[in-house]
């Protein structure tokens, strides 16, 4: 479940995380009270949604502070690797793969 900034209480409950997320231009963002045992990839898909970002188009999630790209394949609790109150910044990215295939 994906709970919106005008739900988020003054702590978060446990098995939660805090995000905050733009996209790569910083003219979206989003903040969001998710379950920490999402996928980090499914999570990705669902703020490109809420941001109207191209649907065409594959999105990862950024490390703002590590500038590492999240695992799609992990949950966002062990990506993130915070637990609760901790609020942490992404940034949504489209995947690009360069060279010729």
């Amino acid at each position: 479940m994906i709970t919106t900034s005008q739900d988020l209480l003054s702590r978060t409950a446990p098995g939660k995380v805090r995000l905050r997320i733009r996209d790569i231009t910083a003219t979206h963002e989003a903040e969001l009270v998710i379950d920490a045992d999402l996928r980090v990839g499914a999570v990705a898909r669902t703020v490109a949604a809420r941001m109207s970002l191209p649907a065409d188009t594959t999105w990862a999630l950024r490390s703002d502070t590590t500038a590492a790209f999240l695992d799609d394949d992990a949950t966002i609790g062990e990506a993130v690797g915070v637990d609760g109150d901790t609020e942490v910044f992404l940034t949504a990215t489209p995947r690009a793969h360069l060279g010729a295939g």
